[in-house]
């Protein structure tokens, strides 16, 4: 656990970008500081809310301060969630494979690299992983405010909230209560917050998510959105933990079923909507996915090795290893890797940070130019001209207007007209220029920042 922290605070301190989804969620947390509100966002505010804590510390001063606040967070939690993990698996593997679960935990490529980011991939699987602890003693009231919290993180806690309630009602025949009172503590005030911002009853901000899902795809289309899907997300699990340890987590599923599968069946949601299936989706599962391969392990020693225990035992733990680092072998060159770095939109944001205010909205694909410079982001739209993203930006209030060269050639052709010199005539009385931040070896990092100007 040591080496895994240290490996982890190397990493975390040579990642200095942001990612997308991260920007977000560190706005959240740096407008609680600085206006005292929590915005509302089809980001859940479980995660900004447990950083805010390091980002007060640390200060809001410092453009680089809410990155460093969740990185500092997850290279705890990261850490921690090897002993979690080996928490989970003790009872039923022993000491030996309870240990190497945790070294999958701390080392995994994929979990490495969650642990130096921004996301709450990490926070969910630790708080997730305790919920299960917890439950297991006993503790319905803790259990039923830690799923709560879980619930603020990532929404589809509740399936795991509304599981485990049906199965204590079975169970004791009668209604959990305690369970019940601790998730309506941190879940009902959110669902009121939602309906306060939307005037729309629901049970999370994401449902938007789901209703662009099927307007998109309408009918058959929706039902073949999600096997494709599916396959993609089922794929991405054997990418992660290796064909064997799926396979033997499959055979538990079927021969030793029990409450463990309710912590899975959250990993089944991404394939309902229209997203890019990624293999972090299965990160906070690692745990049950390792105790289903375990039970699902020593149901065929009992079946195929009854006489020689120790050798079958050997022979699985060395086939999961190997499929375990099988399957990391595409994914360590990525350990340490920057994919979002975008210079130009940094450079931007901190050239634009002297001249804006908090609710200064900046025009821009990606959101770094906003977070850089600290106030609002607005997304360009796409299939628009130039001069109808520049009457698209100022009717919603923008000041600023952020072209990069990558993303201008990749995501929205449009705005190439204004990375043009002289600029097309139409466009001369809508934008000043106001610099242009030049890359000699890196042309897409090349970026041009426009003052939108008021209509006459």
């Amino acid at each position: 656990m040591l080496s895994a922290l240290a490996l982890r605070a190397v990493l975390a301190l040579g990642n200095r970008f942001p990612s997308v989804d991260g920007v977000f969620y560190m706005d959240q947390a740096r407008r609680l500081l600085t206006g005292g509100e929590l915005i509302f966002s089809t980001f859940p505010p479980g995660w900004p809310l447990l950083f805010t804590g390091p980002l007060f510390l640390l200060g809001v001063d410092d453009p680089i301060a809410p990155l460093r606040a969740a990185q500092l967070v997850n290279v705890v939690l990261g850490t921690a969630f090897g002993g979690l993990v080996w928490s989970v698996l003790r009872p039923e593997a022993g000491r030996w494979i309870a240990t190497a679960g945790a070294a999958v935990a701390l080392f995994l490529p994929r979990l490495i690299m969650a642990s130096t980011g921004d996301m709450s991939d990490v926070t969910y699987a630790c708080v997730i992983a305790v919920c299960w602890l917890l439950d297991h003693r006993g503790a319905s009231l803790a259990t039923g405010l830690l799923l709560g919290y879980a619930y603020l993180i990532r929404p589809e806690a509740l399936l795991i909230a509304a599981g485990l309630a049906v199965l204590h009602l079975v169970e004791e025949r009668r209604v959990p209560w305690r369970l019940l009172l601790g998730f309506a503590v941190l879940s009902l005030p959110y669902v009121l917050f939602i309906h306060a911002e939307t005037g729309r009853w629901s049970l999370s901000s994401k449902a938007v998510v789901l209703d662009r899902t099927l307007r998109e795809h309408p009918g058959a289309a929706y039902q073949s959105m999600i096997l494709d899907n599916l396959r993609l997300h089922l794929f991405n699990l054997v990418r992660l933990l290796g064909l064997p340890l799926v396979a033997l987590a499959l055979t538990g599923a079927v021969t030793r079923p029990g409450r463990w599968l309710l912590y899975l069946v959250p990993g089944l949601l991404p394939p309902l909507f229209s997203i890019a299936m990624v293999p972090r989706f299965w990160l906070p599962m690692v745990p049950f996915v390792l105790l289903g391969a375990v039970l699902g392990g020593r149901w065929l020693l009992s079946r195929l090795f009854a006489r020689r225990r120790s050798l079958g035992a050997a022979a699985l733990a060395a086939l999961a290893a190997t499929g375990v680092l099988v399957a990391s072998l595409d994914d360590i060159p990525e350990i340490g890797r920057v994919h979002e770095e975008y210079a130009g939109l940094r450079d931007a944001g901190l050239m634009l940070r002297m001249h804006v205010g908090p609710d200064t909205q900046i025009a821009a694909y990606k959101p770094y130019a906003s977070f850089w410079a600290g106030c609002r982001h607005l997304r360009v739209p796409a299939d628009m001209k130039a001069g109808d993203v520049v009457a698209y930006c100022r009717e919603k209030g923008a000041d600023y207007l952020v072209v990069n060269v990558y993303i201008a050639l990749h995501f929205r052709p449009g705005l190439l007209d204004l990375l043009e010199s002289p600029l097309p005539a139409d466009l001369r009385s809508e934008v000043t220029l106001v610099k242009v931040f030049k890359y000699p070896h890196r042309d897409g990092d090349n970026t041009a920042v426009y003052r939108i100007e008021p209509r006459p």
